[in-house]
This record gives C-alpha cells, sequence and structure tokens, in this order.
C-alpha cells in the first residue's frame, strides 16, 4: 500500500526526511561509505583524504546529532568537525588487523611511501619499523584532532558540551590501541 511499517527506524528516517539538513547528512554519509568499498585507494591516497573521508562520514554523524538536538552553535560544528576526524582516524588504526584479513588496506599510500612500508609484509601480519612509523603518524594527526576539541570544549556554551563526549573514548584508545594495534601485527 506504499506505507511504511509502524517501526522504531522507519519512523525515525520518516522524520528525518522531512530535514533538509539531516537528508543531505544521511546522503553524504552513505555516499562516502559508498565511495570508500568502490574506491579505496582513492579514500587512502594521503592522509589529508583519510581526513576528508573521516569528516564526510563520523562528523556528518555528529553534524546529524547536533542537527536533532536542534543545536546551531558554529563553535561546537567546528569541535565536531575535529572530533568526527579524531575518532575516524582512530577507527581506522584500530580496523587495520581486520582489513588484513579482508586484504585491504587504508592506510595513506603518501606516509606508507615516505616511510617506505610494503604492504605486502603488512598483509602477511609482519610488524615494522615502517609500519609503526605509518601508524604513529596516523595517530599523531587523530591525538592533534583531539587536542583541538578538547580547546575548543572549554569555551562552548554548557548546554553543548555534552554532545563532545564521544571524544573522550576516542582520545584514551588512540595510545593504548596503538601499543596493541603494534603487538598484534
Amino acid at each position: 500500500d506504499g506505507k511504511a511499517p509502524h517501526h522504531p527506524v522507519t519512523l525515525s528516517l520518516e522524520e528525518v526526511a522531512s530535514s533538509r539538513m539531516a537528508k543531505y547528512l544521511l546522503s553524504k554519509i552513505v555516499h562516502e561509505k559508498l565511495r570508500k568499498a568502490e574506491e579505496p585507494l582513492k579514500i587512502s591516497r594521503t592522509i589529508d583524504s583519510l581526513e576528508q573521508h573521516a569528516e564526510s562520514t563520523y562528523s556528518s554523524l555528529y553534524y546529524l546529532i547536533l542537527d536533532a538536538a536542534k543545536v546551531n552553535d558554529s563553535e561546537c560544528h567546528h569541535a565536531a568537525s575535529h572530533m568526527g576526524k579524531a575518532v575516524g582516524l582512530a577507527r581506522l588504526l584500530m580496523s587495520i588487523p581486520q582489513d588484513v584479513v579482508n586484504q585491504k588496506i587504508f592506510l595513506p599510500s603518501d606516509v606508507c611511501l615516505e616511510n617506505k612500508l610494503n604492504y605486502g609484509s603488512v598483509m602477511k601480519g609482519q610488524n615494522s619499523q615502517s609500519l609503526e612509523e605509518v601508524v604513529f603518524e596516523v595517530a599523531s594527526r587523530a591525538k592533534s584532532h583531539v587536542a583541538e576539541t578538547k580547546r575548543m570544549y572549554n569555551s562552548l556554551h554548557p548546554n553543548t558540551k555534552s554532545y563532545l563526549l564521544p571524544t573522550i573514548p576516542a582520545s584514551k584508545r588512540i595510545p593504548i590501541r596503538l601499543t596493541l594495534l603494534l603487538i598484534s601485527c
């Protein structure tokens, strides 16, 4: 009959469809996820392109949350951008072992070349100084976004600060997960 079933997901999507911004952000996330599946090398060409991917996915999720909560504070949105980049880069590092199992590597090619990292050795699960350097550089970039989010947090209106709480696990995981990742490779 053309009516969506009475289900929380369909009801939420129906509500989202009424918001131009939410529609745009959801479309952006889906498009970027499809692009990653179809063109993984374009996404991981440079560390900047990985940051852009994180902005289009993770940051967009935070923008959706802010949009749903009717938060229009530009400083909060800017902090959400940094938070999304930090979380996206941290997730990239945490997913390396699973990506290798799936025969995919999303490490930035430019940083891999600078450090003479051989993708074949990564695929074989071999740890190396080069891999450690690449992971360290990506983790450092993520950590700089966490630091910027924390810096901006102090100047935000108290009512908007709770929206930046996802930064806490990302900031705690970067050093811990980095160590575990290097041990597990």
